[in-house]
């Protein structure tokens, strides 16, 4: 019983992952035909991150009243979501490399110039002194174009795995619901 319950949750994970992972597409498809440069902008990677959360906590409770009686432990309901969210953060880095290499190679460099512009005024806004501004800028515009890259998109593999588990710690907590010790 309990290893069916276990596929039949690692089941409603993955489709959860590819569901979030496909609105991300849309998403980014959005942001792009919009503006560009509106996916280098961390206002958007703050929205995506709520509407993300908002899902995975829905469709894991949703889950978890449907299927696991009312009730899961923490446990279940942190892999449920990390398996979302790690699934969808590899749905969504495929599709940025698509874009980059294949659909719109300039767009490493805008995004690139972007950042560097962005990072260039806030230094100002700061108030830093002219020579750390430059020596900031040139550090940053051989690392920015790279991380736009599939190179550097892979490379930062490792911040998927981590953000999908911070994610995971926080929708675990709001999907997992423990049976009452006295009934």
């Amino acid at each position: 019983m309990e290893e069916e319950e276990k596929k039949d949750r690692n089941s409603e994970a993955l489709k959860t992952g590819v569901i979030l992972g496909l609105l991300s597409i849309i998403i980014l498809v959005l942001a792009y035909i919009v503006d560009i440069t509106l996916l280098g902008d961390w206002k958007l990677g703050i929205a995506t991150s709520v509407l993300s959360l908002s899902l995975v906590s829905y469709l894991g409770i949703k889950f978890r009243n449907e299927e696991s009686d009312g009730f899961m432990s923490f446990k279940p309901s942190f892999l449920y979501s990390f398996v979302a969210f790690f699934v969808s953060s590899i749905i969504s880095a495929a599709f940025l490399i698509l874009l980059y290499e294949v659909i719109d190679p300039e767009a490493p460099k805008i995004l690139a110039d972007q950042a560097i512009e962005n990072t260039e005024k806030m230094m100002r806004g700061f108030g830093a002194p002219e020579e750390k501004i430059e020596e900031t800028l040139e550090q940053l515009d051989g690392q920015m174009a790279e991380s736009f890259s599939a190179v550097g998109i892979m490379k930062n593999s490792w911040v998927y795995f981590i953000s999908s588990a911070v994610l995971a710690l926080i929708t675990g907590l709001i999907i997992r619901k423990s049976k009452p010790d006295f009934e």
